[in-house]
């Protein structure tokens, strides 16, 4: 007859219990027993927003261009909202990609319901998703490319070996792009392909935008712009920059 399972009991080390924790943070890094980063991406949306926040009185005064404003934002946002990207670079995430949405609405003083593919195509800026992955791209290029013997090259190849999810991303990222990264590992070929596959995603993104915005059935204003054959030739930054100078103004 089978006995029933005993319950596991947590360990000790020096005479000392070990606690069982949902998850910790290590090296800035929330880290759970799941081995998910959504604990991770929200502690960092959190902090970046703060970071906002912080300085969103002086985004408000008057004669500070949008440019500026948007340096101060990758300055101070998005580098908390990247950090670690070399390890999860390779991923879409939708917490990541919020922070950036709901800056721009702000800047911008725009409805929440107002569309992402007008946030994107007004403003210029690619997706979150764009700004890690060449991140992640290099450190695994740097890795791989280190003497024999060292640490990161020997785990970047065991990567390779176990086909680990990173892998499995670029692999899917190429072939989507007409790219084929079977016995291409060598760094310096690694490399051309990925500027091949990182603009074909621009390109892909971009077009994204573009078909919703044509595909609209709420925004039909939007949709004449981009559908007229002779579409308007914005410079966009310029006209935004303008837009809240004369907000300013009339404030």
């Amino acid at each position: 007859m089978e006995g029933k399972k005993q319950k596991l009991k947590p360990g000790g080390w020096g005479g000392e219990p070990i606690e069982v924790v949902r998850g910790y943070k290590y090296l800035g890094v929330t880290m759970t027993s799941s081995l998910s980063l959504t604990d991770h991406f929200q502690d960092r949306a959190m902090a970046a927003s703060m970071a906002v926040n912080k300085l969103w009185p002086m985004m408000t005064r008057s004669g500070i261009a949008v440019g500026v404003k948007w340096r101060v934002y990758d300055s101070a946002a998005k580098s908390v909202i990247l950090y670690t990207a070399q390890v999860w670079g390779y991923r879409e995430c939708s917490i990541v990609e919020r922070s950036q949405y709901n800056f721009i609405r702000r800047l911008f003083a725009l409805p929440m319901h107002t569309p992402r593919y007008v946030l994107k195509l007004e403003t210029g800026r690619t997706s979150m998703f764009l700004m890690a992955l060449p991140i992640h791209v290099q450190y695994i290029l740097r890795a791989l490319a280190l003497p024999d013997g060292r640490l990161p090259r020997i785990l970047a190849w065991e990567g390779i070996r176990q086909q680990l999810p990173w892998v499995v991303e670029w692999r899917s990222m190429a072939r989507t792009c007409g790219v084929d990264l079977d016995g291409a590992w060598d760094p310096v070929r690694l490399k051309a392909e990925w500027q091949r596959i990182y603009e074909q995603l621009r390109v892909r993104e971009r077009q994204r935008w573009m078909e919703g915005a044509s595909m609209s059935r709420f925004h039909m204003h939007y949709v004449r712009i981009i559908n007229s054959h002779d579409p308007p030739n914005f410079n966009w930054r310029l006209r935004l920059t303008m837009s809240a100078l004369a907000a300013e103004r009339r404030n």
